[in-house]
């Protein structure tokens, strides 16, 4: 991760910093439910990937001795609902419901001296392409939403 310049990407809380390497985090939460207004669908974005997610989070659970905690839409057909050795959290509500910090805040939250990585279910493209193929690609999927002329 460090040498395909995707560490970046890896956030640490508290203060939604670049994570420390040197620090062991005490989970790893990955946010798959969009509540922002206008979101992109995780579960279409990530339809068919299931493989190459599982390879994800067996990467990803090595930066940790903890739980991997994966937060998807409480009635969502997610793709990431039949991952192995992760703990999986339904979400429902409005924004902020989908973001990290709050699911942290309500599933585990930080006390002093603790630490936790996290991320969005939209990164995940990032590092099963540097889990298999070991090159970074930043293509997206994006939802393109507003009034037109």
């Amino acid at each position: 991760m460090l040498a395909s310049g995707c560490w970046p990407f890896i956030k640490q809380r508290p203060y939604d910093v670049i994570a420390k390497t040197a620090n062991t985090p005490k989970a790893i939460f990955i946010s798959a439910y969009a509540s922002a207004p206008l979101a992109a669908d995780y579960d279409y974005a990530l339809a068919g990937k299931e493989n190459e997610l599982q390879a994800a989070i067996t990467a990803l659970s090595k930066l940790t001795t903890g739980e991997v905690h994966v937060s998807i839409g409480k009635n969502a057909n997610s793709p990431l609902a039949g991952l192995n050795n992760i703990s999986l959290h339904k979400v429902s509500g409005p924004h902020p419901s989908g973001n990290v910090g709050t699911q942290i805040a309500k599933i585990s939250p930080i006390n002093k001296g603790e630490n936790c990585l996290d991320n969005y279910a939209s990164r995940f493209g990032d590092y099963w392409r540097i889990v298999f193929n070991g090159k970074f690609n930043a293509e997206r999927t994006i939802a393109l939403t507003g009034f037109f002329r």
